[in-house]
């Protein structure tokens, strides 16, 4: 059930998420990115597939 404080809490009141539908961690931001070369790797990967796809007009980003 979601609380009016927006955590995510079981039958008996305990916490199961702090904000419903995410756990309010911004995993790119976390220290484990570089602590993993793999994770580091297939960041950069992802990121030169992402560009080369806004470069062809595949994919447009729009500001938030």
């Amino acid at each position: 059930m979601v609380s009016y404080d927006m955590t995510v809490r079981d039958n008996d009141g305990s916490i199961v998420q702090f904000m419903y539908g995410d756990d309010g961690v911004d995993v790119m931001e976390t220290g484990y990115l570089s602590k993993f070369k793999f994770l580091e790797r297939n960041y950069e990967m992802m990121s030169l597939k992402a560009k080369k796809l806004v470069q062809t007009g595949a994919v447009e980003i729009e500001p938030i």
